[in-house]
């Protein structure tokens, strides 16, 4: 789904604080309100594919789910946009994710008095696999007709991504947990800082990419024709073709030169 999911103390911004306004209009005129719902209607159902023949689904029941997902996201946009101002303490933080995880227990509640508690649980579990579903589904949308994955092919490459994106996380936390904490003075540049802060996640999280990217290309053979697996390595190059420009342009933020080390 379409959310803000990143909650913390949001800092002086004007691209934040001029798409803040728009939003708040949008939402406040009836028709730009209609507008957003329906944009947030079709990213939704994009965002979930075969979450309707996952749960055994009618028509209509798959589209009163639709509705309800949609309802619970205009409503989450209110409360990011309209309903809050940005936090500016540890404890404005705090009732905040607070207020983010009250709502989800109660959307979550909602769904499951929608679809009933046997297909709820269905619905956790697609939740639970949907990274790896969606982008599987994304590459058998690339795929000539001819070429598209058998079922079998679908299943086992979402089991090869599930491992690899867990795995990935695992070495992501780690890594994390590795940085030490960095001591600043009173007259530090705090913004210079942030800046360089970002510099080496975008660097850290891209050198992650590319190792996640050759363990998942190394593993294809076993489940891929030769045909798929140039598609899947032109979806790759792709990917991490945008993850390098955008290192490269927090590096020159940054004040830093932007090649760096691949």
């Amino acid at each position: 789904m379409s959310s803000p999911k990143n909650i913390g103390i949001v800092g002086p911004s004007p691209e934040f604080d001029a798409h803040s306004a728009e939003m708040r209009q949008k939402l406040a005129d009836p028709d730009l309100r209609a507008q957003v719902r329906i944009q947030e209607t079709a990213q939704i159902d994009s965002l979930n594919p075969d979450l309707v023949q996952v749960l055994g689904l009618n028509a209509a029941e798959g589209g009163a789910l639709l509705d309800l997902l949609t309802e619970q996201q205009m409503r989450h946009l209110d409360r990011f946009y309209v309903d809050r101002s940005a936090p500016q303490s540890v404890a404005d933080v705090s009732a905040l994710m607070q207020q983010h995880s009250t709502a989800d227990l109660n959307n979550k509640q909602q769904i499951k008095d929608l679809i009933g508690e046997t297909r709820f649980g269905l619905y956790l579990s697609y939740l639970d696999a949907l990274p790896e579903r969606q982008h599987a589904v994304y590459f058998d949308g690339k795929l000539d007709a001819s070429n598209k994955l058998t079922a079998d092919q679908k299943q086992r490459l979402m089991q090869l991504l599930r491992t690899q994106i867990r795995q990935s996380l695992q070495k992501r936390r780690l890594a994390a947990s590795n940085i030490p904490a960095q001591r600043r003075s009173g007259s530090e540049d705090i913004q210079a800082t942030m800046r360089q802060q970002k510099a080496d996640m975008t660097e850290r999280s891209f050198l992650q990419m590319v190792e996640d990217s050759r363990l998942v290309l190394a593993q294809l053979p076993e489940i891929l024709t030769p045909s798929q697996i140039a598609v899947f390595v032109s979806m790759e190059d792709e990917k991490l073709a945008a993850q390098r420009v955008y290192v490269q342009q927090a590096r020159l933020e940054a004040g830093m030169s932007p090649d760096f080390d691949e």
